[in-house]
């Protein structure tokens, strides 16, 4: 098993990359559970497995077994891909969800507190994998999570291809260039622990306000934003992410 040399490296508990098993954590550690109806319109993507011990001044405080999913918006995502002829194929919204078996004397030391710092850092890693850039913590906005823990929110930004794309719209047909460019993405998450012996990290990321009509062209009078479909409602991802994290246990 890994060890990790202060209480406080709690790390890697959730991601916007889960990709795969991660470690050997066995059968009877539990998985996250998200309630089924606030899923709907979500794809699990990728599930994630890990197991570390964690030291506190030289003593082997801690046993973590991690077990997570990551979840993709899929109406979103295949939009974009359809509206760009497959040059933008990726996930735009994501859910990630980690839920965190604690065992050992420092299970009552691993508050909150200590553990949302190091859980950040393995957020921030996979933002990073994922293409996410310029990522930064800024002052949590409403709508929060009502959970009892610590609530972090982000900005960052999504590097997109340059791409062109026929466009018709009012009996009009035009192609249009697209200039490589980002996307600002925003995202909330939570770190809580309802146990002594379980806590759980969960939250994702969506398209900021104006996002996707940002990197649009002018067309001098042409609504191009609206022939692509592309008005997307942040407050409504946001609603969702904030929903999915309080149906999580």
């Amino acid at each position: 098993m890994k060890r990790r040399q202060v209480l406080g490296g709690v790390a890697g508990a959730v991601a916007l990359s889960m990709g795969g098993c991660l470690g050997s954590a066995r059968e009877e550690y539990p998985w996250p559970v998200v309630e089924e109806e606030s899923l709907d319109g979500w794809e699990r993507l990728s599930e994630r497995t890990d197991e570390y011990d964690v030291s506190y001044r030289g003593i082997d405080a801690l046993s973590v077994h991690e077990r997570g999913h990551t979840y993709d918006y899929v109406e979103l995502r295949e939009s974009v891909a359809d509206l760009t002829d497959e040059e933008i194929d990726r996930s735009l919204a994501r859910f990630g969800v980690s839920r965190l078996t604690l065992e050992g004397i420092g299970r009552r030391l691993a508050t909150p507190e200590r553990l949302v710092d190091d859980a950040m850092r393995g957020v921030e890693s996979r933002f990073e994998s994922r293409g996410i850039e310029s990522v930064e913590r800024v002052d949590p906005v409403e709508p929060l999570p009502e959970v009892d823990g610590e609530i972090v929110e982000y900005r960052g930004e999504t590097a997109v291809p340059s791409f062109s794309r026929e466009i018709s719209a009012y009996s009009l047909s035009t192609t249009i260039g697209f200039d490589e460019g980002s996307l600002d993405t925003e995202g909330v998450f939570a770190v809580w622990k309802p146990e002594d012996d379980t806590a759980y990290v969960a939250g994702g990321m969506y398209p900021a306000e104006g996002a996707l009509e940002s990197f649009v062209p002018d067309t001098g009078g042409f609504d191009v934003a609206s022939a692509l479909g592309l008005e997307v409602d942040p407050a409504e991802f946001r609603a969702e992410i904030v929903a999915l994290i309080e149906a999580t246990g």
